[in-house]
């Protein structure tokens, strides 16, 4: 067997151990596992740009569900702009829906999510950290945001994230909510490998955020069947397709695996060089972790 690599610290890297939903883990079982939303209220914070939208909270319908079974009873004003306060980005988003009908409400935030500038990062972001400002994270950070926002500033209750639970793969891969344009994240954008994903069940369908508010399509994902190393290179495999660790340093996903061993272990040199030129101070890293870091304290 293989030793795994240390040195990568996002959700993508080869974990064995059980996923947390704080950690945005998942693996591959063949059904889907429904995960509870985090409700903790936020702390308080003001935020100015947000003056235009909490001029109109008191104005929009209280809380409401999509059927006479799902009504809860109405936040006051006071707290929904106090929602609005905590979490700038949210404000943003709801700032042009002015709906009444819930699922109407649904549709117009989903829209607002894909121009809300997201860059996968591979890496979980807390849904809150995401709604204050932070641009990255994986598709965990927007599920959970999406239903935050639904329940406490909407007040739709039934709609929750759901999960896949083992690592599986996606042949052809697609295009994603990037401001990078990913398409994969195997041998240069073509494939894409998922040790956990997420996306929401609701009242409109099956929203998976990351590809772009489409429905899950979980009958367009593999498996994983084995796993295995070779030349101390570890691999997956799902049926007939088997992907080598390969580059997890650097901004670029495109390369983070590969399904040719040679390229897998030029990807893993390159990372190997990347963080000993981080190690060695004087030296600067032209690619990877070693040259974000290089322009962070010039």
């Amino acid at each position: 067997m293989f030793q795994r690599q240390s040195s990568d610290s996002s959700s993508d890297r080869l974990r064995r151990q059980a996923p947390t939903p704080e950690r945005g883990r998942s693996a591959d079982g063949v059904t889907s596992r429904r995960t509870t939303q985090e409700t903790s209220r936020p702390s308080r914070q003001g935020d100015a740009g947000t003056s235009n939208v909490l001029s109109k909270v008191s104005a929009y319908p209280p809380k409401r569900g999509t059927s006479a079974s799902d009504l809860v009873e109405p936040d006051t004003s006071a707290e929904r702009e106090k929602f609005l306060q905590d979490y700038p980005v949210a404000a943003k988003m709801v700032e042009q829906i002015n709906e009444t009908d819930p699922q109407k409400s649904l549709q117009a935030l989903k829209e607002a999510f894909l121009k809300s500038g997201f860059t996968y990062s591979m890496a979980a972001t807390a849904p809150e950290a995401f709604l204050k400002g932070r641009k990255d994270g994986d598709c965990s950070t927007l599920a959970r945001a999406y239903v935050k926002i639904a329940h406490e500033y909407f007040g739709i209750e039934n709609l929750e994230v759901c999960s896949k639970t083992k690592d599986f793969f996606v042949p052809g891969g697609g295009k994603v909510l990037d401001q990078n344009n990913a398409t994969g994240n195997v041998d240069g954008g073509k494939h894409w490998v998922f040790t956990s994903h997420y996306w929401v069940d609701s009242p409109i369908g099956s929203i998976d955020l990351l590809f772009l508010g489409k429905a899950a399509n979980e009958s367009a994902w593999i498996d994983q069947t084995d796993e295995g190393g070779v030349d101390e290179i570890g691999y997956r495999e799902f049926g007939k397709y088997r992907v080598y660790e390969a580059k997890y340093t650097g901004s670029s996903i495109a390369d983070r695996y590969a399904t040719d061993l040679a390229a897998a272990k030029e990807g893993q040199e390159s990372s190997k060089a990347d963080l000993e030129a981080m190690s060695k101070p004087g030296q600067k890293s032209s690619s990877g972790w070693g040259a974000f870091f290089n322009r962070l304290f010039d």
